[in-house]
């Protein structure tokens, strides 16, 4: 199947994506659309057909996928579009380069069929793009400092302009979690640790970077030291904004925005990681 076709989930590699969305090993975290079709855009390697594509989208309910190329050749290391834009017309991307490195950066694309290739930033290589702003004029993306190793989470306009860091120079990110945006556009959730020796937990800022806080969570975060203590990860905001969705002990749960009411969702040792919600209202 050549890059941009379309075809059945199982297709002639006879690879389930679905399988594969969430797990380590070779894959982007998964995004789901919620404005327009159900669909899901996971980074799968190699992809279904063989050839080279930048995603691969899957409609869960239909078993169909579909692959969008590469843009362009010189994206030889690596491009991945993991995050939907609000309206679904857009994904934003990562793109390397050994063949010109100076092209590495943040770009988006078309998710109809690849083109229309935008740079957004190009401050290094080691970014993750993590989110669309409700309004879909900013990303929050996870950047990775190559001489110090530091992750910070930035917030950037869809222009390139606006620049800037969100999270405290010196704290703990995850540089595989660029943050999820509420869906009323005035918090961002991600994971770190509150001091080097402390469990990774779920924490929000602002886009401003103001209003740096915890997420209170019982069963999440504590002492490394505390051998009952538990890391949480890759928290993703619900459509409506009431929970968050996040990987606890290799499992999925959701919790009240409030940090309330830790619920199991999968069933333990099913494993998971990155949930993301999909576009059907929240069960009561």
């Amino acid at each position: 199947m050549r890059p941009g076709c379309e075809g059945d989930l199982h297709g002639e590699s006879g690879r389930d994506p679905r399988a594969q969305a969430g797990s380590r090993g070779g894959l982007r975290p998964p995004s789901t659309l919620v404005a327009g079709r159900h669909e899901i855009a996971v980074q799968v390697e190699p992809c279904p057909s063989g050839a080279p594509c930048s995603v691969t989208i899957v409609n869960p309910d239909t078993r169909a996928f579909r692959e969008l190329p590469v843009p362009d050749p010189v994206f030889n290391t690596a491009f991945a579009c993991p995050v939907w834009s609000p309206d679904g017309s857009r994904l934003a991307c990562l793109g390397s380069s050994d063949i010109d490195p100076s092209r590495d950066g943040i770009y988006t694309v078309r998710s109809s069929d690849g083109g229309g290739l935008r740079l957004v930033t190009s401050i290094t290589i080691e970014n993750l793009p993590g989110d669309f702003s409700p309004d879909g004029k900013r990303l929050v993306f996870a950047h990775t400092n190559d001489e110090t190793g530091q992750t910070s989470l930035f917030v950037v306009r869809m222009n390139g302009g606006g620049l800037r860091q969100i999270t405290p120079s010196g704290m703990v990110l995850n540089p595989e979690d660029g943050g999820s945006w509420s869906p009323t556009g005035d918090q961002i959730v991600f994971e770190a640790r509150g001091a080097p020796d402390q469990r990774f937990s779920i924490w929000v800022v602002g886009p401003d970077g103001r209003g740096l806080r915890q997420v209170p969570i019982a069963g999440c975060g504590g002492a490394i030291s505390d051998p009952t203590s538990v890391g949480c990860h890759t928290p993703s905001w619900s459509p409506d904004g009431t929970k968050i969705a996040l990987n606890r002990l290799g499992d999925i749960y959701t919790v009240n925005a409030d940090g309330s009411g830790l619920f199991q969702v999968t069933p333990s040792g099913l494993g998971g990681e990155f949930p993301d919600w999909g576009p059907h209202p929240l069960a009561p």
